[in-house]
């Protein structure tokens, strides 16, 4: 990698090492094992990683934090990798986050860890939620913390409209296609999901393309 470094953390499931694609981006002197194996069933972290990456410059480095655990899948044990996840953002100068999940229920330590995240000047983007809720009413966090550098995404058909399941009516949301998107898989393969951890991955990629072309 050239001296500027812009890292991107990515909150979920784990990214594969095996693809081609992941590793190119990965400073290995500087990762955490476990965070690089991707053991949930579909691939989740891995798929979410490669939208990340597709076309990006050689400068961006992905650091990949497990916050789900196939093998410890309780909401609590979850929610306590997450946060843990996030405060690796200030101390590895992260420049964007990316977490596709989230739940109905707000929590005081992720919304201060976030909020000192923001503070900072660090982007959050994180997916509105596949409930096919309206936000205004329906509560989906960390989507709807009201934070400065959270951006919220919502999942778009390949035709421009709302994906029937994807949460909406959130102010200040924005929208990536999310349906029916291709990427890596474990093991180097590939495949298609859809979602707005999609459509997250996918406005994540847009701003760091954004910031490559920065950089010339």
């Amino acid at each position: 990698m050239n001296a500027k470094v812009i890292k991107v953390l990515e909150v979920d499931t784990g990214a594969s090492i095996s693809v081609n694609l992941i590793r190119s981006h990965v400073n290995m002197g500087n990762w955490e094992k476990e965070d690089y194996l991707d053991i949930s069933p579909s691939g989740h972290g891995t798929h979410v990683a490669g939208i990340i990456l597709d076309h990006v410059c050689d400068q961006i480095e992905l650091v990949s934090c497990k916050f789900y655990d196939a093998f410890d899948d309780t909401k609590d044990a979850n929610m306590k990798r997450g946060i843990e996840c996030f405060k690796r953002a200030l101390k590895e100068h992260i420049t964007i986050i990316n977490y596709s999940a989230g739940g109905r229920e707000s929590n005081k330590e992720e919304y201060e860890i976030l909020k000192k995240i923001s503070d900072a000047g660090i982007k959050i983007v994180t997916a509105a939620g596949n409930n096919g809720q309206d936000l205004s009413s329906f509560d989906y966090f960390p989507a709807k913390y009201n934070l400065p550098n959270l951006i919220v995404v919502g999942n778009l058909e390949k035709n421009g409209k709302r994906n029937l399941t994807s949460n909406y009516g959130l102010k200040g949301m924005v929208w990536e296609v999310g349906t029916k998107v291709w990427s890596t898989l474990p093991d180097n393969s590939g495949g298609f999901m859809s979602g707005t951890s999609q459509a997250t991955a996918r406005y994540t990629n847009k701003l760091l393309r954004q910031m490559c072309k920065d950089l010339k």
